[in-house]
């Protein structure tokens, strides 16, 4: 479940099923959400330095002490769903 790479980490799905979680586990109390916007991921696409990392944290870390960022950060998720990463740090994708 925590692997760094999307490709290599389990789903939600097949983690609920792992033997660890059988006491927990039940699929008739077991609500599901609707996926998450790439948006919010976009970061995986690309090989980020670690000061790139702590950058997008703090970013992050700063929209729950500054609602004008808030603001800032849903008008740009709307104008694009695709993510920023790439405008942020001049990136090209990560060849996978």
């Amino acid at each position: 479940m925590l692997a760094i790479s999307p490709e290599r980490r389990i789903t939600v799905a097949k983690a609920l099923t792992h033997p660890i979680f059988d006491e927990f586990h039940d699929p008739e109390d077991e609500p599901v959400a609707d996926p998450l916007l790439p948006y919010d991921f976009n970061f995986e696409k690309y090989d980020l330095t670690n000061d790139q990392l702590m950058d997008l944290l703090y970013d992050e870390i700063q929209l729950y002490h500054d609602e004008t960022l808030l603001d800032a950060y849903i008008e740009d998720r709307m104008l694009n769903p695709e993510g920023t990463v790439a405008a942020k740090f001049g990136l090209k994708q990560a060849q996978n």
